[in-house]
């Protein structure tokens, strides 16, 4: 029984005068490194009887032999947390673009908040209105031509001339301009919205070029080497993360109108007046721009007048047979071949073939005004 006493006694104060130590060369800390190994050896500290006994080192196996040097520290492998962000960035919203422009570009940025350094391969593609609006507008089936992506790997701008399609050797917490390059083709009309997505997938780093996509352990046991975990967005992921962006179509809207009005005829003058010979007719060219989001520039009318009738001259005075309003902008030109802006050879009308460059204002219009005498 004395025996016994003494044991329960001993333990007792075993316990009660241990201390346990953890030695460890890394913190472990959100962000750590995959790869980085994390070593530990916890250390016991005990006395029997009053008197201090030397310390004991822990083992995966469990270690009785006291002393520095004996024993092996518990280690694992870090895993792959693999995390990003994919945003629309750049313009706060779509891009203007005209028909017939080429190499406009959105822009989004992706960011590595992963602990490990990952390429990643990228996918441009139009959507379709059903996919619902980008910044508030919806598709309108009108898509963009030659989407081309490109990755400001060097951190130097949009330089299509070297620029990659793929994410390379992005770091931790390091983050990359991505550009998706697109052409605006002619068919495209004023108001039409073509919307984009991007699609990054995380791939493999560390060798040249894109490496494979990167497959993830989820589901696996953990092993001694370094297991992937999908985790972009904050929670069990695909690896796998979509952005929007788009373009607004920006053009003329250009219509054309020509009215001929009466004025008068050698009996009635100007009460009821006849189309007869010597009657003498207005006619009106309107070109409208009122729904275009764009300037209509370099326009060039031409109308090819009936050999039955013959311009009036000077009607808006000296040499001046045509008047143009543009957008209460008025002016007066001859039909002579000189350097103002219209015309009248050989029977054709022509405005804006020669002098000064003619445009119509997004909303605007230019109306062209004569007279005629039927023969």
């Amino acid at each position: 029984m004395k025996r016994s006493t003494h044991m329960a006694s001993w333990l007792a104060r075993l316990v009660a005068s241990a201390t346990v130590v953890l030695i460890s060369p890394h913190a472990f800390a959100a962000g750590t490194d995959a790869g980085t190994t994390i070593s530990n050896q916890a250390q016991v500290d005990y006395a029997v009887g009053g008197a201090a006994q030397t310390f004991i080192l822990s083992d995966p196996a469990g270690n009785s032999v006291p002393g520095a040097g004996q024993g092996t520290a518990t280690t694992f492998v870090v895993d792959n947390r693999v995390d990003f962000s994919l945003v629309e960035s750049g313009l706060a919203g779509h891009t203007p673009v005209t028909p017939g422009q080429n190499g406009e570009f959105v822009q989004f940025t992706l960011q590595n908040t992963g602990n490990s350094t990952q390429d990643f391969r990228l996918v441009a593609s139009n959507l379709l209105a059903a996919f619902g609006p980008v910044n508030g507008l919806t598709d309108t089936e009108d898509d963009m031509s030659a989407l081309t992506v490109y990755v400001d790997n060097d951190a130097n701008g949009l330089d299509t001339g070297i620029d990659q399609a793929f994410v390379d050797e992005l770091a931790e917490d390091g983050s990359v301009d991505i550009y998706v390059v697109a052409n605006a083709d002619l068919t495209l009309a004023n108001g039409d919205i073509a919307n984009i997505n991007l699609q990054a997938v995380v791939a493999d780093a560390g060798a040249a070029g894109l490496g494979a996509d990167t497959q993830d352990d989820v589901g696996n046991a953990d092993t001694a080497g370094i297991d992937v975990v999908f985790a972009e967005g904050g929670s069990l992921g695909d690896g796998i993360l979509d952005a929007q962006d788009g373009f607004t179509v920006s053009s003329a809207a250009l219509s054309i109108t020509k009215t001929a009005t009466l004025i008068s005829d050698p009996f009635n003058n100007t009460t009821n007046p006849k189309a007869i010979p010597g009657a003498v007719v207005e006619y009106v060219i309107t070109v409208s721009n009122a729904t275009g989001g764009s300037a209509a520039d370099n326009i060039v009318i031409t109308d090819t007048l009936s050999a039955d009738i013959t311009v009036v001259d000077d009607f808006f005075g000296a040499s001046g047979e045509v008047q143009i309003d543009n957008n209460g902008a008025v002016s007066t030109c001859s039909q002579e071949a000189d350097v103002d802006s219209c015309q009248i050879v050989a029977g054709a009308l022509s405005l804006g073939a020669t002098g000064a460059p003619i445009s119509v204002a997004a909303t605007g219009t230019l109306t062209i005004t004569f007279r005629v005498t039927i023969n």
